[in-house]
């Protein structure tokens, strides 16, 4: 990635702090956009599909990954914490390497060839793609149409997921999706679906630990706040009544 690329992404964003402080285009509304932010997809998975073809990633992560791919076809998946290979990832992301190895059985692609090398970054560079998505969304209805636009589209030309993906090959973008999700349905009290999609990026990468705490304090505190509401409305003693929960659920996310 050449540094005028970087310079430039840089250069959009000063562009994009300074139009949005003017308030004339803050609740500008733009016409089409959901058009023009898919086309801004288009352009940037296309942009990572193009990196591909340098070749690069990550010599030991990559070289799991592809062995890892291989045996879930040649052993099964209740063998894969039985085999003589090093494997530290748990099962969820698996499944799609899974996939990835049966196009590469089913179209003949050579190992460790430009195309398999593709195939093992398709997913996470379709993460980078959902997590804009994802961004332009939140941004969109909270901030506005060219907030929201504008913000969608420094997550989709990002240099350090493009590198993270379409080079290095890392999955970090597939787990992050997850985790980026079910805050999002925690922000909108979606609790059941939040400790779905959070026990998903859990059985991706075992970093979601890291955020269990925040998870669970806040499912404590919305919880607990939500049924005292309801049932007591609110009171001086409301606060002594959800601290408990708060810290019990502090615990759990911390165990």
């Amino acid at each position: 990635m050449s540094s005028v690329y970087i310079a430039g992404y840089f250069l959009f964003f000063v562009i994009f702090c300074l139009i949005c402080k003017d308030e004339k285009f803050k609740d500008k509304k733009i016409k089409n956009i959901h058009i023009i932010f898919a086309l801004v997809l288009i352009g940037a998975f296309a942009l990572r599909c193009y990196y591909t073809t340098y070749g690069l990633y990550h010599q030991w992560d990559f070289t799991c990954y592809r062995t890892w791919a291989e045996k879930t076809v040649d052993i099964g998946f209740k063998n894969m914490y039985n085999g003589d290979f090093f494997l530290d990832y748990p099962p969820f992301y698996l499944y799609f390497l899974y996939f990835t190895q049966l196009i590469k059985n089913a179209m003949g692609i050579g190992y460790g060839s430009p195309r398999h090398i593709f195939l093992i970054k398709l997913f996470p560079m379709i993460a980078d793609i959902l997590i804009a998505a994802l961004v332009f969304e939140v941004g969109r209805k909270k901030a506005g149409d060219l907030t929201g636009l504008c913000l969608g589209i420094a997550m989709a030309f990002s240099p350090a997921m493009i590198c993270n993906s379409a080079f290095w090959g890392q999955t970090d973008s597939f787990f992050m999706l997850l985790l980026a999700v079910s805050l999002v349905l925690l922000a909108n009290d979606k609790l059941y679906l939040t400790a779905f999609v959070y026990a998903l990026a859990l059985l991706t990468k075992p970093q979601a630990l890291l955020f269990g705490p925040v998870d669970g304090l806040a499912i404590g505190f919305v919880g607990t706040f939500l049924y005292q509401i309801l049932r007591y409305g609110i009171s001086a003693t409301t606060l002594l009544w959800i601290l408990p929960y708060c810290v019990c659920g502090l615990l759990v996310g911390l165990y």
